[in-house]
């Protein structure tokens, strides 16, 4: 027996060094945001630059899809 912590599986296996690169400059960001004395925002990054959206408006975006994105659909 061992654990499994079920967001590795869900997400395809261990985070990478990416993920972990990611994680820390959305955190950091978000701790920056809160002592702003800004409130229910979402962090994200885009086009490499990290931004921050109300919440109600962020959870009203479609998401786009990236170039790369289209092409493997286009090729699969």
């Amino acid at each position: 027996c061992r654990a499994t912590i079920l967001g590795h599986v869900q997400r395809g296996g261990n985070p990478t060094g990416n993920d972990r690169i990611l994680a820390s400059q959305l955190g950091s960001y978000a701790v920056y945001i809160i002592h702003e004395g800004k409130k229910n925002r979402a962090v994200g990054k885009v086009d490499g630059k990290l931004v921050n959206y109300d919440i109600k408006e962020a959870l009203e975006m479609k998401p786009k899809m990236s170039e790369l994105y289209q092409l493997i659909k286009k090729l699969g």
